[in-house]
């Protein structure tokens, strides 16, 4: 009877690590950004959306936007508010983002609404485009933070000269 206690729990401990490792690599937090398709030269607002499409159930609270400009174009970002979640604090980061902290949690499923308040200019007589990059966190920008992973590709804005 020993022995079949021992074989029991051999095979319970391995059967348990085959289904604790696939769990655990799972760690890794998504979202999707979307942002409009075309917009004019000009100071002007535009909408973006972070959903949260974690498999888990995370929330996310701060974001972080940056628009690369070519063609020409050069595109500036003046302020934003985010709804719903509220206006958040606006921090503008070295690295070129515009961040919004301390938002409402964005919990799994949600979406959540930014209108950035940009600057658009191009030169010369052919229309630009603008990629939008973001980034989200479970808490502020800075660590010890858990940064969400951007899973669609960067959405492009053409700027109508």
């Amino acid at each position: 009877m020993n022995v079949a206690r021992k074989v029991f729990a051999i095979l319970a401990a391995l059967a348990f690590a085959a289904l604790a490792v696939p769990a655990a690599a799972q760690n890794v937090k998504y979202f999707t950004l979307g942002a409009p398709t075309t917009a004019t030269v000009a100071t002007t607002s535009i909408q973006v959306t972070f959903k949260n499409i974690e498999t888990g159930n995370s929330s996310f609270n701060s974001i972080g936007i940056k628009g690369i400009a070519s063609g020409g174009s050069t595109v500036s970002i003046t302020g934003a508010t985010a709804s719903p979640g509220g206006p958040g604090t606006p921090v503008v980061g070295g690295d070129g983002y515009f961040y919004l902290t301390g938002l409402s949690p964005v919990k799994k499923g949600q979406t959540l609404t930014v209108t950035l308040t940009v600057t658009m200019t191009a030169s010369g007589c052919t229309n630009g485009q603008v990629t939008w990059q973001g980034r989200a966190f479970t808490g502020s920008p800075s660590s010890p933070s858990t940064e969400f992973q951007q899973q669609n590709a960067n959405p492009v804005t053409v700027v109508n000269v």
